[in-house]
C-alpha cells in the first residue's frame, strides 16, 4: 500500500512530453503576439512623429505669413478673377517689400526686397512642400470695396517614418488686414 502511494505521488507530479509542447506553444504564441503589438507602437509612433515634424513646419509658415499679411498692403498683381497664385508680394511698414513664393526645391522662401539675397527658407528641409497658393481678394487698391483677405494653401509632404511613404498633409488658412480704414495709409501706393 505506501508503494502503490509512492508511484501515484510521483505520476501525478511529473509532466508528459506532450504538455510541455503545448504549453511552449502557448508561451511562444503569446509572447509573437506582445512583439507584434510593441512593434506597431513603434512604427505608430514614428509616423506620428513625422507627422508632427510636417504640422509644425506648416503652423510656422502660416503664422509667419499671417504676421505679415495682417499688417501689409497685399501687392500681388494677379489677383483678378480669384486666380490662384503662387507668389504673394506685400507693402510691409517697417521691412518693405516682402515675397512668400515656393522655389524650384520645393521649399517656401521668403525674400525681402528685391534682392535675392536676402532670401531665407521658412520650412525645414526635411519636410516637401508639395503645393503653396494664395488665393486673394480685395487686394485691387480698393476698387471693389472689399477688405483684403488672403487665403493660404500649403500641402506638405512629412518625412519618411520607418522607411515608409506618409500621405501628404493640407493645411489652408483665411486672413485679413488690419487696416480697416480706407482713408488710411493701408491702401497700395
Amino acid at each position: 500500500m505506501l508503494n502503490s502511494k509512492c508511484k501515484i505521488s510521483n505520476f501525478i507530479l511529473g509532466l508528459t512530453l506532450i504538455e510541455i509542447l503545448v504549453s511552449i506553444t502557448i508561451f511562444s504564441t503569446v509572447i509573437g503576439i506582445i512583439t507584434n503589438i510593441t512593434l506597431d507602437m513603434i512604427r505608430a509612433e514614428a509616423i506620428t512623429a513625422s507627422n508632427q515634424v510636417a504640422l509644425d513646419n506648416g503652423r510656422f509658415i502660416l503664422q509667419r505669413i499671417a504676421k505679415a499679411v495682417r499688417v501689409s498692403v497685399i501687392k500681388t498683381s494677379d489677383v483678378e478673377n480669384n486666380i490662384d497664385s503662387t507668389i504673394i508680394k506685400m507693402d510691409h511698414p517697417r521691412r518693405g517689400t516682402v515675397e512668400y513664393f515656393l522655389d524650384g526645391d520645393s521649399r517656401i522662401v521668403e525674400r525681402i526686397g528685391e534682392d535675392p539675397a536676402t532670401d531665407s527658407f521658412l520650412d525645414s528641409s526635411s519636410v516637401t512642400v508639395e503645393t503653396f497658393k494664395f488665393n486673394i481678394k480685395g487686394a485691387d487698391d480698393g476698387l471693389d470695396y472689399l477688405q483684403p483677405q488672403v487665403t493660404i494653401i500649403i500641402k506638405l509632404k512629412p518625412p519618411k517614418a520607418k522607411n515608409q511613404e506618409l500621405p501628404s498633409i493640407n493645411i489652408q488658412t483665411t486672413l485679413s488686414q488690419r487696416c480697416l480704414d480706407k482713408s488710411s495709409s493701408c491702401q497700395a501706393i
